[in-house]
């Protein structure tokens, strides 16, 4: 231009070469019982399937859709952890482990800590835990491919006493006018009055 040489830099956005692989199995979750402070069972043996979206820089993308709480009828959405490290050693054992802070759960009504850690086998065998933490409400979730044995006869108390929460999670003892998340004996619910 006008005699002056302009000297131009072209860059691309293209990603990393990634590598994704589906992994079909079964999610295992304990949530807090508030009245007894004891981790118990909303979800057994229950079919999934993850994602896992693996880059060529020792990063990942882990994804388990539509992450649902069938004993609770809650679904709380996608858990999607980006830029997760995976590490591979001389076994082929990869090593998964990931954090993600303030993820909006149930629509953007919930926001939570996730932390992801696990590993999967040169033979394909998953073994994931998910921790999702939501206002200091610990809800430890597992993801194999293999079924988790013993839990078949876990009972649980139906007819424990109710306690209703906001979405806050501070304890309401008169909800009215709004959406609060119920539990009892164990099991916790999303309800609108």
């Amino acid at each position: 231009w006008m005699g002056i040489p302009i000297e131009c830099t072209f860059t691309t956005n293209e990603a990393v070469p990634s590598v994704v692989a589906e992994y079909p199995g079964y999610l295992n979750v304990n949530i807090l019982d508030l009245e007894t402070n004891e981790l118990s069972p909303v979800a057994v043996n229950e079919a999934n399937t993850i994602t896992i979206t693996k880059y060529g820089d020792g990063t990942c993308d882990f994804l388990l859709p539509n992450f649902t709480l069938s004993a609770m009828e809650m679904t709380l959405g996608d858990i999607l952890v980006e830029g997760a490290t995976v590490t591979t050693d001389e076994a082929g054992v990869e090593t998964y482990a990931g954090f993600v802070k303030d993820m909006p759960l149930l629509g953007g009504e919930l926001i939570a800590d996730v932390t992801l850690n696990g590993t999967i086998t040169a033979e394909g065998v998953v073994d994931m835990k998910i921790d999702v933490l939501w206002m200091g409400i610990p809800i430890e979730c597992t993801f194999t491919t293999n079924e988790k044995s013993g839990v078949e006869n876990i009972e649980i108390n139906e007819n424990g006493s109710v306690v209703y929460y906001n979405l806050q999670g501070v304890k309401v003892a008169n909800p009215e006018n709004g959406v609060f998340i119920r539990v009892q004996g164990g099991k916790a619910s999303k309800v609108a009055m």
